[in-house]
């Protein structure tokens, strides 16, 4: 039986009894090897530090801030065992870090994803970026799985997910952000702004879930949303069902999720599921 839990700030509230923690440890920085990313730096593109990172291994991308970033980062499903940690925020010298958002920008340049996670395995955290203007479903960040035995660990934290849209003339399902997950996978959204992204099904049969963020969870997987600002975002389309504004959750067998201290914002804004 699935379980789904929100509670404190989140706008409409459901409860299960059942205590969900998640929280994902990553090696101390002192374990991992560091690749930097900026104009002058080993690698000028975030992709290229990305496909450097040894599976297995544990590493940290440090990625200059101050720059906006055109790029359709994917971390592939050839990732299944270590830790990656990428991290905005780096002044010049890589030593001094703000993880304001704000100032470290990967724009998707309206051709696709702003990130992709494709990883099947291992521990992935990404932290202190703004993922714009990406089109697809998770236009800004997305993950996916096709294998049911994904045992991922994914924290997406400090994070700004903004103006990102998907349209299509069927199923659009998360403009912002979307999760497919699988197996035993763990994911974290924590203290991040998800802010007008839109999913529109221009079909009068289609449908548009979750403008904002669209979460799938299957198997014995798990996820929490915790410490979110979901502001402004929107479902659209020329009839058919338009279903969770700002977010869309679901969660199927023995899969369990939770939703705390999160503000949601405008109209149509939560379906939660359970079957």
């Amino acid at each position: 039986m699935a379980h789904l839990l929100s509670k404190a700030r989140v706008v409409g509230s459901w409860a299960a009894p059942f205590a969900l923690s998640i929280l994902i440890a990553l090696p101390a920085s002192s374990q991992v090897t560091v690749l930097e990313v900026g104009p002058t730096a080993t690698y000028t593109t975030i992709q290229d530090a990305i496909d450097a990172v040894v599976n297995g291994a544990d590493t940290e991308i440090r990625v200059e801030q101050n720059l906006t970033y055109t790029e359709n980062l994917e971390v592939p499903a050839t990732f299944d065992s270590g830790s990656l940690s990428i991290l905005g925020g780096w002044d010049a010298t890589f030593s001094t870090r703000d993880p304001d958002p704000e100032h470290t920008v990967i724009d998707g340049d309206a051709s696709g994803r702003a990130l992709n996670i494709l990883i099947e395995g291992g521990r992935l955290l990404v932290d202190g970026f703004t993922f714009t203007n990406g089109k697809g479903d998770g236009a800004g960040v997305r993950v996916f799985s096709g294998f049911l035995d994904n045992d991922s660990e994914i924290v997406i934290r400090n994070n700004w997910i903004a103006e990102n849209h998907y349209q299509t003339s069927s199923s659009a399902y998360g403009g912002g952000f979307y999760a497919y997950l699988h197996g035993t996978q763990k994911l974290e959204i924590l203290d991040s702004l998800v802010y007008r992204n839109t999913s529109t099904a221009t079909s009068p049969t289609g449908y548009a879930r979750g403008g904002g963020l669209f979460i799938q969870a299957a198997e014995e997987s798990t996820y929490l949303i915790d410490g979110c600002d979901v502001n402004e975002n929107s479902v659209g389309g020329n009839g058919g069902e338009r279903a969770g504004g700002g977010l869309y959750v679901s969660a199927e067998r023995n899969s369990k999720g939770l939703i705390y201290d999160t503000f949601v914002f405008g109209l149509s804004l939560i379906h939660i599921s359970e079957p």
